[in-house]
């Protein structure tokens, strides 16, 4: 008889590619699900579809009835409104990374879980040319700061209470089917990109198959109470433009800033933005100091735990991850 695993955020990027993974793994699939979220996709993959919503733990109690695993991807990441009210982003991150995680893991309790994956985020740490999962965390954005805080509850339940809990922190993930990097993509097309300090910053990029695979793997033989890096070799920021670039076949004119000089538009935002008590996301990004600090220091994540205690290995290099991501793309119409 095949398990049963509820998966959260089944419609985003990652969360897509996961169910698809697991459907052919022979699992039976529950998707939590808003009525918001477009299915058609789950829908073909013949998914049992659960309406609720992760801060609603009656909706919650019913979506764990009868599940072994639990894939816990739903999370607020970016914002949605391009103008929005001052403290509403964090309020976000907090209701739903924080509060909406608590209510997943504690209707979880006592049902027989066998495995709750919690996918956390390299933000959780923070900076450094050398990250492991022993490394101090101090994240500088307060996306990071809401999944430490989710991730401590989650460990502080498998060291009390014996849940089976695992955390998965990837690094950046890029693929077919991310439509948040594409903007990248497509100026790269246009031939203008935009570096700071030249793009010589190392970023932790991880293409979707690496993750999926690296998460089946953590699943199967991790350790309850642990937490394990999966990413991919680490390039800087420049590398991964070259490698776009060079798939493309342009040669785009490249405008270097300092980072000082965005730290000071950023900090001028920041105060428009507590006069008028508005926050501003062009492009639905947060912008502010503590995400530009993070767009150009060094941030490499190791798997040397996650190599040692079952064998995860990237697979894909940068060059045949950007291919492949271009040619879906391409398929598309969206480049």
């Amino acid at each position: 008889m095949p398990q049963t695993c509820l998966v959260t955020g089944a419609t985003g990027f990652i969360g897509n590619h996961l169910v698809k993974a697991l459907s052919e793994h022979g699992f039976h699939i529950k998707c939590l699900v808003v009525p918001k979220d477009r299915t058609d996709h789950l829908r073909k993959l013949g998914v049992e579809l659960i309406a609720g919503d992760i801060q609603d733990k009656g909706s919650l109690a019913k979506a764990v009835k009868g599940v072994n695993r639990v894939y816990h991807l739903a999370a607020h990441i970016r914002p949605t409104k391009a103008i929005n009210h001052f403290h509403a982003q964090h309020k976000l991150y907090q209701n739903i990374n924080v509060a909406g995680t608590r209510n997943l893991a504690d209707v979880c309790l006592g049902e027989g879980i066998q495995r709750f994956i919690y996918f956390s985020s390299f933000e959780a740490v923070g900076l450094g040319k050398e990250i492991t999962e022993q490394s101090s965390c101090q994240p500088v954005t307060d996306y990071g700061r809401s999944k430490l805080e989710a991730e401590k509850y989650i460990l502080g339940l498998s060291r009390d209470k014996n849940f089976p809990a695992l955390v998965i922190r990837p690094g950046i993930v890029y693929g077919p089917g991310n439509m948040s990097i594409l903007p990248l993509f497509r100026l790269a097309k246009r031939k203008l990109i935009i570096t700071i300090d030249h793009g010589a910053n190392l970023m932790p990029f991880c293409f979707i198959d690496d993750l999926v695979r690296g998460v089946l793997m953590a699943d199967s033989h991790g350790r309850d109470g642990s937490i394990y890096n999966i990413s991919g070799k680490a390039c800087t920021f420049r590398e991964f433009i070259n490698t776009i670039c060079a798939t493309l076949a342009t040669e785009p004119i490249i405008l270097n800033v300092s980072h000082n000089l965005i730290k000071k538009v950023a900090r001028v935002k920041e105060t428009i933005e507590k006069m008028s008590r508005l926050s501003i996301n062009p492009f639905l990004v947060h912008f502010n100091k503590d995400t530009v600090c993070l767009m150009h220091n060094d941030c490499n994540i190791m798997g040397d735990k996650s190599k040692k205690e079952f064998g995860y290995v990237p697979q894909v290099e940068i060059r045949e991850g950007v291919y492949l991501t271009v040619k879906w793309y391409k398929q598309q119409g969206l480049l």
